[in-house]
């Protein structure tokens, strides 16, 4: 079911942007949120007190290198009474939060009705993956965002979902909340944000994430007469389930030859400024919507093998050729057999420093959040 108030994942979206509540949804599981949704698995899991070795052994073979390696000290060495996948939903308007239950897979509004009580119509849902207390200070509650992807982690006084969770241990009545955004790497190694929120600070969130609610309720009202509504570009889009109907994507299909076209070979005489400007509208706008109508279309062709093409002559077609490449799946099998350890195996993963050009938050000038 469509949330129509979004959930904890696309708070920084409803707040950017409260226009992608109005379109149509097309909602996708990418590889990196199936490998997401696998680990999750597997550590509430270990957690729950299954055999670790077991779980591991469960693991498909791209997912198994960060559990092998997993420092379970870092992760949760500090904190007590964890419980893992805990669904809230926080009413933004009326200021409150309510338990949806433990491990329901994002099915909120299931959860909600069984509980006799459907989402309401200023409720905004979501699901931490670890909470518990200090060790040392059981009046201070501790929640723990796992991230596996490859991206850089919004810093948590910016990021919608640490900011959710602060928001729910403050308004389950503590004086603060410790949120962690944890990067978990293939190496086993985690890398954490952490972020102190306050009641002031859960205020201050509540306050933006009603009036962006609010806009969208407005607009959707809009859009079913027949009104476009205006939409905000950023790095919220990227993962937009609502693209596909954004009327700043196809506008910018109108546009985007015209100036590729400019701007090629203009490179190399381009100030910082103009460089910067050219590789948000290349990398960041026009290369992900390139992408998105390319799938479509790939596998169009691919079903018909030949399609013949505007271009006197030219035509898409199916290829196929031999290609060498190593079974990781089968040469980790091997070593397995040759009686090789998984802490063995784990050593092979090796990390190396990569350069890449990608686009993050600017570093901040003043370095006072709390960590």
């Amino acid at each position: 079911m469509t949330l129509p108030n979004g959930s904890a994942s696309s708070i920084e979206r409803t707040i950017a942007c409260p226009a992608w509540l109005c379109f149509p949804r097309v909602e996708r599981e990418d590889e990196w949120a199936a490998q997401g949704h696998e680990l999750h698995n597997f550590s509430r899991a270990a957690l729950g007190g299954a055999d670790v070795e077991r779980e591991i052994g469960k693991l498909s073979e791209r997912a198994r290198p960060f559990a092998v390696r997993l420092d379970w000290g870092a992760l949760i060495g500090d904190v007590k009474d964890v419980r893992c996948e805990v669904a809230y939903a926080i009413d933004v308007r009326k200021r409150t939060v309510r338990e949806l239950g433990v491990g329901i897979e994002r099915r909120y509004e299931e959860a909600a009705k069984k509980l006799g009580k459907p989402l309401g119509a200023w409720e905004v849902p979501g699901s931490n993956d670890l909470e518990g207390v200090r060790l040392e200070d059981a009046s201070k509650p501790v929640t723990i965002d796992l991230k596996t992807g490859y991206k850089d982690i919004t810093a948590g006084d910016d990021n919608g979902q640490a900011r959710f969770y602060g928001a729910v241990s403050v308004l389950q009545g503590h004086d603060e909340a410790e949120v962690r955004m944890v990067a978990w790497r293939a190496t086993g190694k985690l890398y954490a944000d952490r972020t102190v929120f306050t009641p002031l600070d859960v205020d201050t969130f509540l306050d933006e994430l009603e009036e962006a609610l609010k806009k969208s309720k407005a607009m959707r009202k809009a859009y079913a007469w027949g009104r476009m509504p205006d939409v905000t570009e950023g790095p919220w889009c990227e993962h937009c389930p609502a693209k596909h109907y954004c009327p700043a994507k196809t506008q910018l299909v109108r546009s985007a030859l015209p100036y590729l076209e400019d701007m090629r070979g203009r490179v190399e005489a381009l100030t910082l400024a103009e460089l910067g400007e050219a590789w948000e509208i290349a990398n960041d706008r026009i290369k992900p919507l390139l992408e998105l109508v390319l799938e479509p279309i790939k596998e169009r062709i691919k079903a018909e093998r030949l399609v013949p093409l505007k271009t006197p002559g030219k035509v898409a077609r199916v290829i196929e050729y031999p290609r060498d490449f190593l079974d990781q799946a089968a040469a980790l099998e091997l070593l397995r057999t040759l009686g090789a350890s998984e802490s063995q195996i784990g050593e092979l993963y090796l990390t190396k420093e990569i350069v890449q050009v990608r686009t993050t938050n600017a570093p901040k000038a003043s370095a006072a959040r709390a960590r």
